[in-house]
């Protein structure tokens, strides 16, 4: 599905996922640092 921002309504695209590790760590493990 294309989006007029390009994808970046994409909640598996890398940026959105980065955001929610760091937004809300699971069961306590800290947020993946992204290289």
């Amino acid at each position: 599905m294309q989006t007029a921002s390009g994808g970046n309504q994409n909640p598996f695209s890398p940026e959105r996922v980065s955001a929610r590790r760091n937004a809300a760590p699971k069961d306590g493990v800290p947020p993946i640092k992204e290289q």
